[in-house]
């Protein structure tokens, strides 16, 4: 056992639950991630919640160029659909929609890459 998780064991399961689940805690902040197609995260960007996400992804993508200037194409929920994030740098933005016939929940391939990323 490391010294970490010995330490962990010590606070006690509701406060060690809290330490490792800290991000999604946080009120009022909204978090946007760029990640590759494997889920690793190449650029993060947080704002206050009461921002859109289309609002909230330009200055991701912009931010993004200066690191990473051969990234093309960029897939997105449909919360970034807009003018404003298709034409915020050159990179391609394609919106992932969930199909027409769906009802409930189903997984989207390239939708919970990010999600991956989060948990």
């Amino acid at each position: 056992m490391t010294e970490a998780n010995a330490a962990l064991d010590e606070i006690g399961s509701t406060m060690r639950e809290a330490l490792l689940n800290w991000p999604a805690q946080i009120a009022g902040l909204k978090r946007h991630a760029m990640v590759d197609t494997d889920g690793r995260g190449l650029t993060l960007n947080n704002h206050p919640a009461g921002i859109q996400d289309r609002d909230g992804a330009p200055p991701l993508i912009r931010a993004s160029r200066r690191r990473w200037p051969l990234v093309k194409l960029a897939f997105m929920d449909s919360g970034y659909a807009g003018e404003c994030v298709a034409t915020a740098t050159a990179i391609r933005v394609e919106i992932v929609r969930k199909p027409k016939d769906q009802v409930g929940f189903a997984v989207h391939a390239r939708r919970w890459v990010v999600e991956r990323f989060f948990a």
